[in-house]
């Protein structure tokens, strides 16, 4: 089944989702979350080293068991700001963490990392005409 945000996503712009993006950011990552297993992820916590979340599809939430979601990162066109970040979520099943170590409450959480430099730059002409 289809998440939130890609279900609004493909009411709002159809299968134009690089457009959007291109509107709000030029430096930016559509993060699609496939989950096929039965596991629940929950829990989510973000970090956003640069740039920001999408306002309206950037605000990471539960994705359940069999369900696929997007997520939109981007530099808000900021000239040379980049976009780069962490998001991670924990793994659960029945409400449940998995747990590595439970009595040092250590669970699994599934993490997704990004950085995406900014190509903009100040570029001199320089020109070696031999006339």
């Amino acid at each position: 089944s289809d998440g939130k945000n890609l279900v609004n996503l493909r009411e709002e712009i159809g299968d134009e989702t690089k457009n959007y993006l291109d509107e709000k950011g030029n430096v930016g990552i559509v993060l699609e979350i496939e989950n096929y297993s039965s596991l629940l992820l929950t829990d989510a916590v973000i970090y956003e080293h640069a740039g920001w979340k999408d306002r309206t599809y950037g605000h990471p939430h539960n994705v359940s068991g069999t369900e696929r979601e997007v997520f939109l990162y981007h530099n808000r066109n900021w000239w040379g700001k980049t976009s780069s970040g962490a998001i991670s979520w924990m793994i659960t099943k029945d409400g449940i963490p998995i747990w590595e170590n439970e009595s040092s409450q250590k669970a699994y959480r599934l993490h997704f990392m990004w950085s995406i430099p900014s190509f903009h730059h100040c570029a001199g002409h320089t020109s070696a005409d031999n006339t």
